[in-house]
């Protein structure tokens, strides 16, 4: 994850365990913080939102969204559709 957070603007981290939850945000690969607590939400898993500059590919296909079956890919695009699979 460091690579990712290191070119991200802005990478949220997030972790839900039985015994606690908590947050912490990056930018450029920097801690803002410490770790902030978080409510529990009833489950656990691990969360990772990211912005960035970097540009790829002009278009995601089925099968570079669906490689993963264990991740949620949501792609916010810069008019503010999104597009979401799981």
């Amino acid at each position: 994850m460091s690579t990712v957070a290191a070119l991200s603007s802005e990478l949220v981290h997030e972790n839900h365990r039985e015994d606690g939850s908590w947050s912490q945000t990056y930018r450029y690969g920097i801690p803002d913080e410490g770790l902030a607590a978080l409510e529990p939400r009833g489950w656990t898993g691990t969360s990772v939102s990211l912005r960035t500059e970097i540009t790829g590919p002009p278009a995601l296909t089925a099968e570079d969204l669906t490689s993963f079956p264990s991740l949620n890919v949501e792609v916010l695009l810069p008019d503010n559709r999104s597009s979401r699979i799981q």
